[in-house]
């Protein structure tokens, strides 16, 4: 009995010390917990995103918050260059094309299932007032999808036709369907080189020009032209470079 009361008596000063270190610890592992919690990423209440379902995403929560900046267009026509940003796909509102307007963001959503956009830069058409966004998207198998993008009013929208992009997609593995666009007044002029018909003995193209007037984001096709008739293949490059080169707007890119 006596030592029992020995073992006892031995372990009470033992036993409140370790106590009293393990609760230290434990504060201090949850104070450390908090604040590790804390700078890890904005609150729900502090964030301009609160949901990360991209459809709950409207022009101006955060535009250019996280997005990458591509070029500056003059989208409204005030002598004043526009940032034009893209947002990544970590991004909680991923896949889009925003456009900063004075104290204004305005977005556009990106095709998901499309390569991302290599490359941007304005362009002035003769004849409207403000210069429009032209993107690139490079496909890893080779070739280009470009798209246009304008302003008007308070509505920052791709150029269309039916709704799909003003210009094809280009192949550049295979010289199946040269093209070309380029400006003209207040229209963009689509040429492109088509296999002649009827197939004659030697393989021949034929050249068609098919111009759009743009009222406001608004694209009306207008007539198409046959320019030139049975051209060969050499004569092609000699006549038509820009069809050869699959050019993009040369007269009319602005510099920067």
């Amino acid at each position: 009995m006596r030592l029992i009361r020995m073992t006892r008596t031995s372990a009470v000063p033992l036993l409140g010390p370790l106590l009293s270190l393990l609760f230290l610890v434990g504060c201090g592992s949850a104070d450390q917990r908090s604040g590790e919690d804390a700078g890890s990423g904005p609150s729900e209440s502090s964030s301009p995103f609160a949901s990360t379902d991209a459809s709950a995403c409207t022009p101006g929560e955060g535009a250019t918050r996280i997005a990458e900046v591509l070029t500056s267009v003059d989208l409204d026509g005030d002598g004043t260059a526009d940032p034009v940003s893209l947002t990544g796909s970590k991004d909680p509102c991923p896949g889009r094309l925003w456009a900063e307007i004075g104290d204004r963001n305005m977005a556009v959503a990106l095709p998901a299932d499309e390569p991302p956009v290599s490359s941007a830069f304005a362009v002035a058409i003769h004849g409207r007032t403000g210069e429009v966004v032209v993107t690139r998207q490079d496909h890893p198998r080779g070739g280009f999808q470009t798209r246009v993008f304008a302003l008007a009013g308070d509505e920052f929208a791709q150029l269309e036709i039916d709704g799909r992009a003003l210009v094809p997609f280009v192949a550049t593995d295979a010289q199946e369907h040269p093209i070309s666009i380029d400006c003209g007044n207040n229209v963009i002029t689509v040429t492109e080189a088509v296999a002649h018909e009827p197939a004659g003995v030697m393989f021949a193209w034929d050249v068609r020009q098919t111009t759009y007037a743009l009222q406001g984001v608004t694209v009306r096709t207008g007539p198409t032209h046959e320019i030139a008739d049975n051209v060969l293949p050499a004569q092609l490059k000699q006549a038509y470079p820009q069809l050869e080169k699959n050019a993009v707007f040369p007269s009319c890119r602005v510099p920067g």
